[in-house]
């Protein structure tokens, strides 16, 4: 849900101050105050809050997160500006404006700031973490592996110093650094999920599979319904042709789903997936079901598009293939199968 703000804290303070001048003026009649409601009750609760504490920088902070949480960047940064005026000696409030600017597309603001912070507060593990990570978000991979060298310098065991040290390395495709950056990572937390799960996956793309599976294992004894480890296992079987454990594990990953919907994750593609598997083994209407399901879960995935209307067209539906062929091709003119098969049945 997103939110668009009309006044920030001081603006509606200020309001409130007019209307009562106005008020004194106008003939002993008070009008009626305006509906500052945002709708949000969380955020109208806040600013209540701030109304009657204008230099408490905690309860602006808690505001902006709560701006931010509902897509109103504008007024989310606005309200952790001034929390740090307030109060600058809080590194996390830097880390919230960086985070608000990277997801508002802003990205150079977010660089300046979380750089800012490095240098207002060197010897912070989080500050510089943050800034490593912004750095790597933005393709930045050297300069974020010498900020996470930074991390190390302060605090030599930060598993997520050597996670991060991972990422990067795995970016830049130096393989070997990357397996050790994240083994370092599990060795100093042994329930770190997303370094087992990166490990989990490089074995994989190396075809090590015990060590794939054994990874795979201990990200599951960490989270068992986490979509990202189960899609992955799923995808793990499936390449190497063993569909019945790919479907089970693509199942886990959908039952979990349901049980404990993620709304990060899209579950499109565990659908798209299980239409594959079925669409290779002749269960038609099976495969057909799962890409309906993966198109009206994603409406702009047009790989599922193609498959739908490529098991349309073998069950006999020429029309529902047809569509479903230019459907594919309004999302992604680059479709070539899809190209190719709408030309054969138009001709």
């Amino acid at each position: 849900m997103k939110i668009r703000a009309t006044a920030t804290a001081s603006l509606i303070l200020s309001c409130f101050i007019a209307l009562s001048i106005f008020a004194s003026c106008n003939d002993g009649k008070t009008p009626t105050a305006p509906d500052t409601s945002t709708g949000v009750p969380e955020i109208d609760a806040l600013l209540k809050q701030v109304e009657k504490s204008p230099n408490d920088p905690i309860l602006f902070a808690q505001l902006s997160r709560a701006y931010y949480n509902n897509d109103a960047f504008d007024e989310a940064i606005q309200s952790v500006q001034k929390a740090i005026q307030l109060d600058s000696s809080q590194p996390v409030y830097f880390h919230l404006l960086a985070d608000i600017y990277l997801n508002y597309n802003r990205s150079y603001d977010a660089l300046l700031t979380a750089q800012r912070a490095s240098g207002l507060f060197p010897d912070s593990v989080s500050t510089l973490l943050n800034l490593a990570e912004i750095q790597m978000i933005l393709e930045q991979y050297q300069p974020s592996i010498q900020t996470t060298k930074r991390v190390l310098a302060v605090q030599p065991t930060s598993n997520e110093a050597f996670y991060m040290l991972g990422m990067n390395y795995k970016y830049l495709g130096d393989t070997l650094k990357a397996l050790q950056s994240f083994q370092e990572a599990v060795n100093r937390n042994e329930d770190h999920l997303f370094a087992y799960q990166e490990l989990a996956m490089l074995c994989d793309a190396q075809r090590k599979d015990d060590l794939a599976i054994q990874y795979f294992n201990n990200a599951l004894r960490i989270d068992s319904t986490d979509h990202y480890t189960l899609f992955n296992l799923g995808n793990f079987y499936q390449r190497r042709r063993k569909d019945n454990d790919a479907v089970y594990w693509f199942q886990k990953d959908l039952d979990a789903n349901r049980r404990h919907p993620n709304p990060d994750f899209s579950i499109a593609r565990t659908f798209f997936n299980i239409g594959i598997i079925y669409l290779d083994h002749d269960s038609l209407q099976t495969a057909y079901n799962n890409f309906n399901i993966a198109a009206n879960e994603e409406p702009e995935f047009d790989k599922a598009y193609y498959y739908r209307g490529l098991t349309a067209e073998k069950m006999g539906d020429q029309q529902g293939a047809i569509q479903d062929y230019k459907q594919a091709l309004a999302f992604n003119p680059d479709n070539k199968k899809a190209e190719q098969a709408l030309q054969q049945l138009s001709q």
